[in-house]
């Protein structure tokens, strides 16, 4: 982040983990992988979103001719680039997620040059985009990451300073911000929240946890008054 170069890219493992080959080197210096999706249909068949960013005491690059997305046939030997109706404009961040449900689904968070970014949906496997909205997380060099439902095609739940789900696919969004927290610092150093409100995430999708109490040092515990998730 801090300088540029480096080994950056995706890696690929044939020999489960203990050698390791770069199949997908950025375009730039300054630019590195930043999600990657595997579908679970035919493992030859991967999705990968590259970033540029430099940092700098005085400021820093957010986005760059090296942030792009990348489709690969062929278990990562050739990559391709995939712009069919994405922004023509420099992307910045792009958070990327594959549906369970039906991995033909693929959705994106774009931060794009003059506003041209925004929540987009492919349902070909990547190789056209549809834009559903202008949302983009803020700011999304700190939150642009997305969560496709198990379940429901439609929902997509994106990370941010409020989380937020969208359950027509992108159109809209609502917030399940969970509520705000009071910390109380006990004179033993010890941290008491109260009240917090947590979201449990299974196989089956998000449960909302009953309101309880999280205690325990700084990084603290959380104890639920019921064992329901």
């Amino acid at each position: 982040m801090w300088h540029p170069g480096g080994d950056r890219g995706v890696y690929k493992s044939t020999d489960g983990g203990k050698t390791w080959t770069q199949v997908l080197k950025p375009d730039n210096e300054w630019t590195g992988a930043y999600e990657l999706a595997l579908d679970p249909r035919n493992p030859d068949l991967l999705y990968a979103t590259t970033y540029q960013r430099g940092r700098r005491q005085w400021g820093f690059i957010d986005g760059g001719p090296g942030s792009a997305v990348y489709r690969s046939s062929d278990a990562g030997a050739t990559w391709n680039k995939v712009s069919r109706g994405l922004p023509s404009e420099e992307l910045g961040k792009i958070g990327l997620a594959m549906s369970p449900a039906d991995p033909s689904v693929l959705y994106l968070q774009v931060e794009a040059a003059n506003r041209a970014g925004g929540f987009f949906r492919s349902r070909d496997g990547g190789q056209n985009w549809e834009r559903m909205s202008t949302r983009v997380a803020g700011p999304p060099f700190y939150y642009h990451k997305i969560v496709a439902d198990p379940k429901n095609v439609d929902r997509v739940y994106s990370v941010d300073v409020q989380m937020s789900v969208t359950e027509d696919a992108g159109r809209t969004f609502r917030s399940i911000q969970a509520a705000r927290c009071t910390w109380i610092i006990t004179p033993s150093g010890s941290i008491r929240t109260i009240p917090i409100t947590c979201w449990w995430a299974t196989t089956a999708g998000y449960t909302r946890l009953e309101t309880g109490e999280r205690t325990g040092t700084s990084s603290g515990t959380f104890r639920s008054p019921s064992s329901t998730r």
